[in-house]
């Protein structure tokens, strides 16, 4: 079984960012931060998009078909 590990870390009214082995995240905390960073529910949308869109690869390998392009819309 595939494990992950991430970790956070917020400033107080600042900014916070997750970190996972290959990338730092960044997040807004405050309605402030609202239009600069992207907020906790864009991310968690955005990490089920990806995992829809991963899929979508991986299955086509494995039932052996082609597509050019997958696109998806979320809404949260």
């Amino acid at each position: 079984m595939l494990e992950y590990t991430v970790s956070g870390e917020s400033e107080a009214h600042l900014e916070a960012h997750f970190s996972s082995e290959s990338y730092t995240y960044p997040f807004g905390l405050s309605p402030d931060s609202k239009n600069a960073k992207t907020s906790p529910a864009e991310l968690m949308l955005g990490a089920f998009s990806a995992c829809i869109l991963k899929n979508v690869e991986r299955f086509s390998r494995i039932l052996k078909y082609d597509y050019t392009t997958a696109h998806i819309d979320v809404k949260g």
